[in-house]
């Protein structure tokens, strides 16, 4: 099979293999790429139509300006793909280059699992699920393409066999995609202090992706294209949610001036850059102080950076991700599957910074403190009622599910019910429970 540029989609190379184009269930092929079509799943799917009603920073009931999950995941996409257009040209490699759409799809599909209410959510049901194997947005992605999707089953039949034989496959991605969407390459709770990975329940699915991507190493490794998303994630958080807090008013000049003079702040931020740098070059601890404030102070300079009108934000954003992005080099020195990337020192310190700003200044604020804290109690009171009364109250197609799963299934199927919600469904959904008014008391669910 031909593709862009007259290369055979089939054809092997030190980058791609046959065997990152298998998936779990064969499939006819056409003219495009195994991975485009990926990404074509991706785009047409339920979830990521989903992430559209899902917190980014800021609730969007309150303005149509502020970033979704699902624009955050569009910018994180475009960046990633800029990105490998320019580590391509930086390698110079025209004829084996990175894959553009298996990056924009992994970017596409790397906020896909978080549930409602942004990461006030995702703590509220960390907690609920600790007993029961956890919960945390990256290990739910890896679930919601393999397997909560609706759109391909091993064999014909029931989703879930009397037997208790799942038969989903989700989306039925390419391993090479699946690996590329696996951001943390551990167990969730298999050791102490690891609470980011991939859940005890979908090991199977990961076993099957290292058999396939990584035969050689024989364990679960980050590929090239999951570097690649990291980074533009990083990216897009330091960036674009600095321009929505301006936008919103919650940051300004006076403010950010006064939280750089004070040294709790200050501290916090310097731990998170020197960790931050550590990860990427390895050579965070002689980060100083005055170092982060003045790259950090150096972007809130510009009197551009505050302007009332869209102009001014636009600009500076703009201006931002383009210095961070051509300042991003390959670690190794040849491309290979696992090859990591870095960025030019100075760019990164900022990256970092202003990332964690927006952290210190923003979600730490009172103004999200509240709406989390509400958000926190919706998702917690939804979950008790579900775990009590069973399937009951699920829809009609998640009690099919139901019916075939043991008691710790169960308690998973819930959990994936809820996080699937988007912040009005769930909404919604308490207010069905829970309220007496005649608007919400008879809503379908």
């Amino acid at each position: 099979m031909e593709g862009e540029f007259g290369r055979s989609f089939e054809s092997e190379s030190s980058l791609y293999s046959a065997s990152d184009r298998g998936r779990a269930r064969d499939e006819r092929t056409d003219e495009r790429s195994p991975f485009r079509r990926d990404y074509a799943r991706l785009v047409h799917s339920a979830s990521f139509r989903r992430l559209g009603g899902k917190t980014q920073l800021f609730p969007g009931n309150k303005t149509d300006f502020v970033r979704n999950r699902l624009t955050h995941s569009l910018e994180v996409a475009q960046v990633a793909k800029s990105i490998a257009i320019h580590l391509n040209k930086v390698l110079g490699a025209e004829t084996a280059p990175i894959d553009l759409d298996i990056v924009e799809a992994a970017a596409l599909a790397h906020d896909i699992g978080h549930p409602p209410f942004g990461h006030s959510g995702e703590r509220a049901l960390a907690k609920l699920m600790k007993p029961h194997g956890g919960f945390e947005g990256n290990a739910q992605t890896l679930r919601v393409v393999t397997k909560l999707e609706k759109r391909k089953l091993r064999r014909e039949g029931a989703k879930v066999t009397d037997a208790g034989i799942d038969n989903r496959l989700g989306l039925n991605l390419t391993y090479r995609t699946l690996a590329s969407v696996l951001k943390y390459p551990s167990q969730l709770y298999k050791r102490p202090g690891v609470t980011k990975g991939y859940y005890a329940a979908d090991r199977a699915i990961v076993d099957e992706i290292t058999k396939h991507v990584f035969p050689s190493e024989k364990r679960l490794c980050r590929t090239v294209e999951c570097n690649i998303m990291d980074m533009a994630d990083d990216i897009a958080y330091s960036t674009y949610d600095i321009e929505d807090s301006i936008r919103e008013g919650v940051l300004s000049k006076k403010i950010v001036k006064k939280q750089m003079n004070n040294s709790d702040t200050v501290s916090s931020i310097l731990r998170k850059v020197r960790e931050g740098i550590t990860e990427y070059i390895g050579e965070g601890e002689d980060t100083d102080e005055n170092e982060v404030k003045c790259l950090t102070m150096s972007f809130f300079s510009s009197e551009s950076t505050f302007e009332v009108g869209a102009y001014g934000r636009s600009n500076m954003s703009n201006e931002l991700v383009g210095q961070l992005i051509n300042s991003v080099f390959p670690v190794d020195e040849s491309l290979h599957r696992t090859m990591k990337i870095s960025m030019e020192r100075e760019a990164l310190i900022k990256m970092l910074a202003l990332k964690h700003l927006v952290y210190e200044l923003v979600i730490r604020s009172n103004e999200i403190k509240a709406y989390e804290f509400r958000a926190g109690e919706i998702v917690k009171r939804v979950f008790d009622i579900l775990i009590e009364n069973k399937s009951d109250l699920l829809p009609a197609d998640h009690r099919e599910v139901m019916d075939g799963l043991n008691e710790p299934e169960r308690i998973r199927h819930i959990c994936d019910f809820i996080s699937g919600m988007t912040d009005r469904t769930a909404t919604n959904y308490y207010a069905t429970l829970l309220t007496v008014n005649p608007v919400t008391i008879f809503q379908a669910m």
